[in-house]
């Protein structure tokens, strides 16, 4: 099997974007990203390269909307699946 498709099946059960109602904004949205894998310090980096990978999509679109990051990445102390 390609790397690329273990890569892409693992994201898909791996890897979780749920909306979140964080804000009281009219017009904002919030969305809550995490990532289960038994290593900790691994999941968190892939969050961070997706929450930098979203500001710099969110940074090309010229008038577009904001991005800011409402909680840093929170470091389980255990895997919690």
């Amino acid at each position: 099997m390609p790397i690329e498709e273990v890569a892409a099946q693992v994201l898909r059960k791996r890897l979780h974007i749920q909306p979140f109602d964080a804000s009281h904004e009219p017009g904002a949205q919030a969305f809550r990203i995490w990532f289960e894998y038994p290593d900790r310090q691994k999941a968190r980096a892939v969050v961070e390269r997706l929450v930098a990978a979203f500001g710099q999509h969110v940074a090309r679109s010229p008038g577009g909307p904001s991005l800011s990051v409402l909680e840093a990445p929170i470091m389980p102390e255990t895997p919690f699946y």
